[in-house]
């Protein structure tokens, strides 16, 4: 037995719709799993931009103490080089 034409055209249009629902439906799916990734990825670079911030602020102080320990240092060779000038001073006044 044939089927007449709105039958078939009926039974094609029905196979379409399923068609296209279960592509919506992966379509959904692929947009619920690249809004999770992008979340996921807006999160990490949020926390990549707090330890940033926390690096840089530390890496000032870091070298704000690499400053002062170098004043400090020449500060120390200055002492160290007076008493190498007077102990020398005192021994070429004994002799």
């Amino acid at each position: 037995m044939k089927k007449s034409a709105s039958a078939e055209f009926r039974h094609e249009f029905i196979g379409y719709r399923n068609v296209f629902y279960h592509q919506s439906m992966r379509i959904d799916e692929r947009l619920d799993r690249l809004t999770e990734r992008h979340e996921t990825l807006t999160q990490s670079i949020e926390l990549l931009t707090i330890d940033t911030r926390q690096l840089v602020a530390e890496t000032r102080e870091l070298k704000a103490m690499i400053a002062q320990d170098a004043e400090n240092i020449r500060a120390l060779a200055r002492i160290a080089e007076i008493h190498e000038r007077r102990i020398t001073r005192i021994e070429d006044e004994k002799q």
